[in-house]
């Protein structure tokens, strides 16, 4: 394929290293397929308990029900554009289950230490319940149209959290965003928004510059569309730049790179998918296709 080509050449690597979930959206998203493949991909993940397992998250090899796995799917779900109630329903009742008095949700459970996993998912940060497995899930399933006692005491913890001065990282300022974006309480989700958008700049929490290396949060991560409720946060300079970035990541074999270690290579090939995909989504949105 011309390197001038760069969805010919995506297609081409979704096609030959992508789980099917990652095929199956990017059919429904690129290609105009029904979107009932995509779902049923999703679904294909889902336990009886209402959470979702399996790896949906490719760093946590874990094949029962954990809260980011469930977030993951939830995600990809509202990200296509189809999520479904009464699905959200049955995961509110799976996280009921395992949330502690306040509502507040891990996200990880003690079952999944047994599995294969990333480094980053051992330690307080994967197994403590936190504002940033919460409010993640809460999103997602806000945005999702669920409805549910847990779901309400977990907002209203998030929202006394967030209006204090939690500690952050990237990407629980991403998720606390998310989680604003989509509360039902506009009046003090709107409220709320700039006490946390000043946050994000005071340390590395995105990544300005487009010559960083390693791992990162970029502008693009949290605006990943240009109508992206974060957008004006980032200067016109600063977009342009992280757009020629990503398009100039781009692979040989027409995928994305990642810059960590998962757990093994299917980890790897599923994370490059996903990331293929996202691209794609973002240098679309932007004109960049």
């Amino acid at each position: 394929m011309s390197k001038t080509d760069p969805l010919s050449r995506a297609t081409t690597f979704l096609w030959t290293h992508a789980r099917v979930v990652e095929q199956r959206s990017f059919a429904h998203v690129f290609l105009a397929a029904p979107p009932v493949g995509a779902v049923d991909a999703i679904r294909a993940y889902r336990n009886p308990d209402g959470g979702f397992g399996h790896g949906m998250e490719p760093d946590l090899c874990a094949p029962t029900s954990q809260p980011i796995h469930t977030d993951t799917a939830l995600a990809m779900r509202v990200a296509l554009g189809v999520p479904d109630a009464t699905e959200a329903a049955g995961v509110c009742t799976f996280l009921s289950g395992v949330a502690d008095t306040r509502g507040a949700i891990p996200y990880a459970l003690p079952d999944a230490a047994a599995y294969p996993r990333a480094a980053h998912w051992n330690g307080a940060f994967a197994f403590e319940p936190s504002l940033h497995a919460t409010s993640g899930l809460s999103a997602r399933l806000h945005a999702s149209g669920a409805g549910h006692a847990w779901l309400d005491q977990a907002t209203a913890w998030c929202f006394e959290q967030i209006a204090g001065q939690p500690a952050y990282s990237g990407h629980s300022i991403l998720n606390t965003l998310a989680f604003l974006t989509h509360a039902p309480d506009r009046e003090r989700a709107g409220a709320l928004w700039p006490h946390v958008t000043q946050r994000l700049f005071e340390a590395d929490y995105v990544m300005l510059d487009p010559a960083f290396e390693g791992y990162g949060l970029t502008p693009l991560t949290f605006a990943p569309t240009p109508d992206s409720a974060a957008r004006t946060l980032f200067a016109d300079a600063v977009i342009d730049a992280h757009l020629a970035r990503l398009q100039d990541q781009q692979q040989e074999d027409g995928g994305w790179p990642i810059s960590w270690t998962p757990p093994g290579p299917a980890a790897v090939e599923a994370w490059r998918g996903r990331f293929t995909l996202e691209a794609l989504q973002v240098l679309r949105a932007y004109g960049r296709l």
